[in-house]
Order: structure tokens, then sequence, then C-alpha cells
């Protein structure tokens, strides 16, 4: 194709799919200034279909797909999705600096150690933090790398195409996640941020100063263990423990007391990895000028009432739910309910949409 051709050619509508283990999220997000969400859509994921993030019933997931873009007359095709937190892994490395042609082995050579999966089984890509050109010779620099395992890669992809989408990015959770928070330039140069995303199955804590990645590490409590927490305490069915964490429905017998009691241990468990994991960078960082300065939010087991506030009270630092709406115009055909209720849910399908709708 003529390469002018093809930089006048105009950017189509994006279809952001999120394929997670209790729901999957679909979101059509056309290009503009700013971009506008037209669909925002929310399916539960069939029991069984995804395990540990990944999809083993490709064919059931694309036909409810498929089924559901017919349903509400989507015809974008583009289409982007991500990597599983549990196949994707993302590292912050510093190695010595060396010419830009050895670039490319080098980063590689140091990944192999910090990896959790071999190197023959991932597609693996790097970022440079600091400018190499500039940078004295005998220094370190830092890098970015990001792995992601060819199965996760291929499977999800084969998702899409059988759906009938074109797969045009297939993108990892953390920069889908800060994309869509797109923080806001703080005052001081020192400030950092920290965005937590808490999924049901998976959660990871982001550390972030400015547009410089510091810091990611999983997190050990999950969406999930707020919900077993209430059904093993409260005698509560899955449902209705999943109601009340999101405190869209409440047992007559069950009080404000009973429901902090049942969430305590989990809650406190979740709060003290998060600052236990933000101590150990410091320390580890040898720093003495960085302070973080704000929490974002975001993922469904986000929202459980008094999560924000005793992270808050925790860490000393404010802490928000992100409305990641603010980024863009959401037309009158997406359902109200949707915006005002599952911003925290439709974060991570906003991000991947965003990335969609860049010029590449």
């Amino acid at each position: 194709m003529n390469p002018l051709k093809k930089l006048l050619r105009p950017t189509p509508p994006v279809v952001a799919v999120d394929l997670g283990a209790t729901s999957i999220k679909l979101l059509v997000l056309k290009p503009g200034t700013p971009p506008t969400v037209t669909h925002a859509l929310t399916l539960p994921t069939p029991s069984g279909t995804v395990r540990d993030g990944l999809v083993v019933e490709t064919d059931v997931i694309a036909d409810l797909i498929r089924d559901t873009l017919k349903t509400h007359g989507i015809t974008a095709r583009h289409a982007v999705t991500t990597v599983p937190y549990g196949k994707s892994v993302i590292r912050v490395l510093s190695i010595d600096k060396v010419e830009r042609k050895a670039l490319t082995d080098t980063v590689k050579w140091a990944a192999e150690s910090q990896l959790p999966f071999p190197l023959d089984d991932v597609k693996l890509g790097h970022h440079l933090l600091d400018d190499l050109d500039s940078a004295p010779a005998d220094s370190k620099i830092d890098v970015v790398v990001a792995a992601a395992t060819t199965e996760g890669i291929a499977r999800h992809a084969e998702v899409l195409r059988l759906a009938g989408l074109e797969p045009a990015v297939i993108d990892l959770k953390v920069f889908a996640a800060l994309r869509a928070v797109n923080h806001t330039p703080l005052e001081a140069d020192a400030d950092a941020v920290l965005t937590v995303d808490i999924g049901a199955t998976a959660s990871v804590m982001i550390l972030t100063r400015g547009q410089r990645l510091l810091f990611t590490r999983n997190i050990n409590v999950t969406a999930d263990d707020f919900t077993l927490a209430l059904q093993r305490a409260l005698n509560l069915s899955p449902a209705d423990a999943e109601a009340l964490k999101l405190n869209k429905k409440v047992p007559v017998n069950v009080t404000p007391d009973r429901v902090t009691e049942a969430l305590r241990v989990p809650m406190n468990t979740l709060i003290d990895e998060i600052r236990r994991s933000v101590e150990f960078y410091l320390v580890q960082a040898n720093t003495s000028d960085l302070q973080v300065a704000r929490a974002f939010l975001l993922g469904g087991g986000a929202k459980l009432p008094g999560l924000s506030d005793a992270l808050e009270q925790t860490l000393g630092i404010r802490s928000e739910l992100v409305n990641p709406w603010v980024h863009v115009t959401v037309a009158d055909s997406v359902d109200p309910a949707t915006v005002e209720s599952l911003s925290a849910e439709f974060t991570m399908p906003l991000g991947l949409a965003l990335r969609g709708v860049q010029p590449a």
C-alpha cells in the first residue's frame, strides 16, 4: 500500500474484548477528539470456559461474542484484547550501557533469569527508560521488559478470529490499565502514583512516576477471596455473597458489623501486601526523594465498600476509584447505569480500546 494512502486512511472503530474468569467486557470506541464510546457490554463468562485467565473453550467464547455483536448491531471488526496476568510479566531491569546494536541481545540475556517462563515460550519486548545516547559509557540504564507467552497470545487471538474479528493489538493488562488511568501530572517531580487492579482471579499493583514505570507486582488477594469470605462467614450462596460484596443486595439478617468482620482478614491481607510491596521497592531503589502521592483503584474488587478508605488510612495517601469516562465521550446509546456503576470494571477495556485507536 502507498505510504501516503495508508497515512490518510481513517482509523476504524475498535472493539476491546476483555476476557475474564467471571465476565467478558466488550467496549466499542470510535476515534475522534475525544474518542466516543458507542457500546459497553458485560456478558457472564460461561462456566469452565476460562481457567487461570486463559480461554480453554475458544469456540464457546467466540460464539458468545459473535452473537452479542450481531444482536447489538456492532459492525466494527478491528479488535484488541489482552494476555492474562498469569501468562505475562513485566520487569524493570538495570543493565550496563551497550551499543544500540547490542541492546536486544543484552536485554534478552538480562531478562532470562528474571522471567518465570522459558524464553523459547514467550514473545519479548523492551522499552528504554533512559536515553542510551546521552548516558555515560560506564553507567547503568533502566529498561522495561515485557514478556507474554506465545500460548496466551495465540489462544486469545484465536477467540477474536473465530468471533469474526480481526486482532489488531494483543496488549498487556498493565499497559492497558495505565493508559486508562492516564494520571494527571502531579505538582512535585518526586511524587509517584500507585495503581491497583483487583480482578476476580488476579490482582496487580503498579508504581509509576510521571511516565516512568517503576515497579509491578502480583498480589495474592483477589475479588473472589472477598466473595468467598462473605460466603463462609455468613452462610450465603455464591450469588448472594457476590451481590453483598458489591452492595447490590443485603440479606435481612446481615448487619454492617457482620459484613465488616467477615471481610476484615482478606482486606487487611490485601492492604498489608500493598504496603509491604511499596516499602520493599523504596528500600531496594535506595531513594529518599520518592513520595507516593495517590492511589487509583480499578477492577470489580476495587468497589468493595470501605476499601479505598482503609487503604488511604494505612498508606496515608489519597485513594480513589478510577473514572475512565473522563477521557472520552459516551454516546447516548450506552446504558447510563453502565456508566454510573461499572466504571471500575470498564477501566481495563477502555485502556485497551484507546490503544486500538491510537495512530500506529
